[in-house]
C-alpha cells in the first residue's frame, strides 16, 4: 500500500500536465542546443584557413567530428593544432618568436580596421 500512497502524493504535487509541459520544454531546449552547436561548428570551421583545415582533416577521427558537427571536439583539435610546437625544430625559440610577432602587431595609423606588422 505504500506505493500507491507515494504515487498519489507525487501526482498531486506535479500533476501529469505539469510534467508533460516540463518535459516538452526540456526537449525543446535540447533541440535548440543541438542546433546552436551545429551552427557553432560551421562558423568555427568557416573561420579556419585552408592550411589549418588541411592539418585538422589529417587528424585521425576528424571524419566522426565532422559528421557529428561536434563543435567541442573541433575546438579541442584547433587548440592542439594551434599550440603544436613539437613539430618545430626549436620549440622554445619558436614560442618566443611567436610571442614577439604578436607584440609587434599594431594598428595602421590611417586605417582603423587594418592591423599590420612590420616584421610579418
Amino acid at each position: 500500500m505504500p506505493n500507491s500512497h507515494s504515487t498519489t502524493s507525487w501526482s498531486r504535487c506535479w500533476g501529469s500536465a505539469q510534467v508533460g509541459k516540463r518535459i516538452n520544454g526540456i526537449i525543446r531546449q535540447e533541440d535548440i542546443l543541438k542546433a546552436n552547436m551545429k551552427t557553432l561548428f560551421s562558423h568555427t570551421w568557416g573561420q579556419c584557413t585552408e592550411v589549418l583545415r588541411a592539418k585538422i582533416q589529417a587528424v585521425p577521427g576528424f571524419e566522426d567530428v565532422s559528421h557529428e558537427a561536434d563543435s567541442q571536439k573541433l575546438l579541442v583539435l584547433l587548440k592542439k593544432e594551434s599550440y603544436n610546437f613539437q613539430s618545430q625544430m626549436n620549440p622554445v625559440q619558436d614560442k618566443h618568436k611567436a610571442k614577439w610577432h604578436f607584440y609587434q602587431l599594431m594598428q595602421h595609423p590611417t586605417k582603423h580596421s587594418m592591423i599590420s606588422s612590420t616584421t610579418l
